[in-house]
Parts: structure tokens; C-alpha cells; sequence
């Protein structure tokens, strides 16, 4: 798919990631079918799928099928060069990835939108991607930042500090794997939907791994993938 395609139009927002806790989703069943319930119909993660970078952090995944008939993953990274937390506000920007399968593994293909300088709002890091197609046009949201003063670096990276926080996850963090085993995630959480002929298709989540509970103590970063049952 043509990069122009996806940027033809670009929405600038800071977008909350969808919640599930309380949602269901009415799957495609016989009249009078008792309905299922969103986390019902996870399937185990896909062993081996997503998308990770040996080089760079990686956040967030919004995934969407192309006309090439291609599916593409954007997604945000930060060199592993600094901690992921906190520096994912400042060192951060969003990449695409392609497959020939949902579930991946996803290919590096490009920077999409790097940090543009000057006084742009996303002029030192972009982060958070989502992609919805609207009628003709491709619409990539996502949020950016800009300050003053330098930016963070292995030498100096305390030069800014943020609060310490708790995720909030997509549901717990106990995940079953398509290969037998279960983990326990330090962190589950950005949840996006994968939607072909307006069904819900498969859920993809970035994750963290470490020793603490908090993303400054990530020791590895990725996207994953949940096919959903009907």
C-alpha cells in the first residue's frame, strides 16, 4: 500500500485506547443465540506473532488490511539506547510494519511519521498511532509532544522525570500462548482491533516485561496478537 495513501489525510489527537472491561461484543450466531461476551472470545496469543525490534522499545499497534491485501501495523518504538519509561514521551516515533497474516510475524517497513522539529505540536516524539480507513481515505491518529530543553540520553537520562503510574490493562495480565505456556505480563495494555467486514477479528496489545511495576524497569517491549471465536 502507497504511504501517501495512509497519510493522505492524518488526524492529530491524543486517543484514548478502547476499554473492554464492560463491553461485549455480539458475534455472528443463530437467532436467539445467548451472546458472548468480549473476553470470551480471546484465543490464546500467537506464539512467534506481532511485531518486535531487536534494536528499539516497541509500543502500541494499530493494525489494518490494505488494498494490496497486505496487513500493516503501525506501531511506536524507542531505542533501547535510554529506558523505555519515561523516554517514550520524548525519543519516541511511529513505524509501519507489514504481513501476509494477521496474527504476523510483522516486518519492518518504514518510518512513518518521525518527530517533525520546529514548533509542531509532535515536533520531538510521536507515539500512539491508530488507523481507520473512512469511505476512501486512510486516517492515522496519533499524539506528539514538544518542550523545551534538551532531550534525554544514556549520558543524561534524568533530564526530565514523570510520576510513577499503573497502567490500566486491557484484562489481566495472566496470558495463554498458542504453543502451551502462560506467562504473567508486567504489563498488558494499549488494546487496538483488528475489523474485517465489520467484525472484530483479533485484538492486539503492547506488552512489557520486567522485574518492577513500572515501565521504566521493562527489560523487553512488543505488540502481540489474540485471534478471536466467533
Amino acid at each position: 500500500m502507497k504511504r501517501r495513501r495512509f497519510l493522505k489525510h492524518v488526524g492529530v489527537a491524543s486517543l484514548a485506547a478502547p476499554v473492554f472491561t464492560a463491553f461485549q461484543v455480539r458475534a455472528v450466531t443463530p437467532t436467539g443465540a445467548t451472546a458472548r461476551t468480549f473476553l470470551s472470545r480471546l484465543q490464546p496469543a500467537v506464539a512467534g506473532g506481532g511485531f518486535e525490534m531487536t534494536d528499539y522499545w516497541v509500543w502500541c499497534g494499530a493494525p489494518i488490511r490494505g488494498e494490496d491485501g497486505r496487513y500493516h501495523l503501525f506501531a511506536s518504538r524507542v531505542p533501547k539506547e535510554v529506558p523505555f519509561h519515561p523516554h517514550s514521551l520524548f525519543c519516541s516515533e511511529i513505524v509501519r510494519a507489514e504481513s501476509e497474516k494477521p496474527v504476523g510475524p510483522y516486518r519492518f517497513a518504514e518510518v512513518a511519521l518521525p518527530p517533525r522539529g520546529g514548533g509542531f505540536f509532535d515536533a520531538r516524539s510521536t507515539h500512539n498511532p491508530h488507523i481507520r480507513k473512512v469511505g476512501d481515505t486512510f486516517l492515522l491518529l496519533y499524539m506528539g509532544t514538544n518542550y523545551d530543553g534538551p532531550t534525554p540520553s544514556r549520558e543524561h537520562p534524568e533530564v526530565w522525570r514523570s510520576p510513577r503510574y499503573r497502567a490500566t490493562l486491557a484484562y489481566r495480565r495472566t496470558v495463554r500462548w498458542s504453543d502451551g505456556r502462560t506467562t504473567q505480563q508486567g504489563f498488558l495494555e494499549r488494546p487496538q482491533l483488528l475489523i474485517e467486514n465489520s467484525i472484530p477479528t483479533h485484538l492486539f496489545c503492547a506488552t512489557a516485561e520486567g522485574p518492577g511495576d513500572d515501565l521504566k524497569d521493562a527489560t523487553r517491549t512488543r505488540n502481540i496478537v489474540f485471534p478471536l471465536g466467533r
